[in-house]
């Protein structure tokens, strides 16, 4: 996995929260934080953020096989795109399993 961004709380701030954002298929966690970040602050309330850490976690970039293994931010392979090529998003993907146990047993619980 790449290096999460951590942000916050502010100093002298007491921390009562915590968001964590997992970046979705080939986002990684500074396109996410440069995105979702704004959108949120702009979402709530002035220095609501102010005592809450915000964790983005950044999925590792990995050869994807439905895309004849063009390298992408992933947390799994894909074998299959039907929502993509095939335009039939109401079927499920096919995905390397190992690689989402792997990427779970990344993230730290505490």
């Amino acid at each position: 996995m790449g290096e999460p961004i951590i942000i916050g709380p502010r100093a002298g701030c007491p921390h009562f929260a915590t968001i964590v954002w997992l970046p979705g298929f080939t986002w990684g966690a500074r396109e996410m934080m440069h995105v979702r970040l704004p959108r949120l602050r702009a979402a709530l309330p002035a220095k609501a953020l102010d005592c809450v850490r915000v964790v983005v976690l950044c999925p590792p970039i990995r050869p994807i096989s439905c895309y004849g293994g063009l390298l992408y931010h992933s947390w799994h392979d894909y074998f299959s795109d039907h929502g993509g090529v095939e335009g039939k998003p109401f079927i499920e993907e096919r995905i390397n399993v190992k690689n989402l146990v792997w990427a779970r047993g990344q993230v730290p619980l505490s």
